[in-house]
């Protein structure tokens, strides 16, 4: 990736979370920017920080705003040609919390279980041990000497 892709992306970036603060929101994280070579497309993955907000109304409300985001965001930044921006849901974080989720599921799963369950019948003691061993060597010793008596 070349420099200038890098400092675009940062200008980019700068600017959206000034625009965003500007326009009261402030609620709409972004995630990343990724530039095509020619720096004429832009996808901005963005994640809705209110929890009030879907992230697919967000999209929607993005993309119904995306003439006056981009005539705001030429005040910031000076481009010969400025890049068409499509605004894409962060699918990371929404994984992120339905793991999280499944995790909390199941370490209540797991500490319901606990509570029920007797752990004396799994820990076999050492004299447990003993005993079969000295069962196995018993028999072994003695079929030896009666079969094969010469």
């Amino acid at each position: 990736m070349s420099l200038r892709i890098v400092r675009v992306q940062s200008d980019l970036k700068r600017a959206l979370a000034s625009v965003f603060v500007r326009n009261n929101l402030q609620y709409i994280a972004i995630r990343n920017i990724y530039m095509s070579k020619d720096l004429r497309g832009a996808k901005i993955v963005v994640a809705s920080l209110d929890p009030v907000i879907s992230n697919e109304v967000m999209i929607k409300m993005l993309a119904n705003r995306i003439g006056f985001i981009k005539r705001e965001l030429r005040q910031f930044i000076n481009l010969k040609y400025f890049p068409d921006i499509k605004f894409v849901l962060d699918t990371q974080q929404s994984t992120m919390l339905a793991l999280e989720k499944l995790m909390k599921e199941v370490e209540q799963a797991d500490a319901a279980n606990a509570r029920f369950s007797n752990h004396e019948e799994d820990v076999v003691s050492l004299t447990d041990f003993r005993k079969v061993d000295s069962k196995l060597d018993d028999p072994l010793e003695s079929d030896n000497s009666s079969s094969f008596k010469e």
